[in-house]
């Protein structure tokens, strides 16, 4: 596991790089004002289901598809409001690309977060190697499509 989240943190961070290299220095800014936004909201939209799921004595599949659907209603309003804020997000930033990144955000949040019940089950479970490498193909899929998405424009 801790290779797994150097390896995982290793691979975000020349993402970044690329990213930044990719970037000017406006755009650097609108998307890192961006994404300290959405880290927060998606840190709400899971609202302890993990630890739910992880440390109760016992978990039912009723439980399981609760949990899920919580989340899932949870990361539907959060990223809602992401892409219905778009009118503050321009008022506030003065720029339209900081309303755009907060919407590719938003569908970042939604499908990411249809994985955390299951590593939190994996994690239950005590199932290190099957996190670490879905940890690892979910942190190569998400910064090769953040370079993608620079790249596009």
């Amino acid at each position: 596991m801790l290779a797994s989240s150097w390896v995982t943190a290793a691979i975000a961070m020349v993402a970044s790089v690329i990213v930044a290299r990719m970037m000017q220095p406006a755009e650097l800014g609108v998307f890192t004002v961006t994404m300290a936004v959405s880290g927060l909201l998606s840190t709400l939209q899971l609202a302890g289901a993990n630890e739910y799921l992880i440390y109760s004595k016992i978990v039912t599949t009723e439980d399981r598809r609760r949990v899920l659907g919580m989340v899932v209603i949870l990361s539907l309003i959060t990223s809602t409001a992401m892409v219905a804020g778009r009118p503050l997000w321009i008022s506030v930033y003065g720029s339209s690309g900081v309303a755009d990144v907060a919407a590719i955000l938003a569908v970042q949040m939604l499908v990411a977060v249809l994985s955390a019940p299951v590593s939190a089950m994996l994690t239950r479970e005590e199932s290190f190697g099957r996190i670490s490498i879905v940890n690892g193909i979910t942190a190569i899929s998400l910064s090769s499509s953040q370079i993608l998405l620079v790249y596009w424009g």
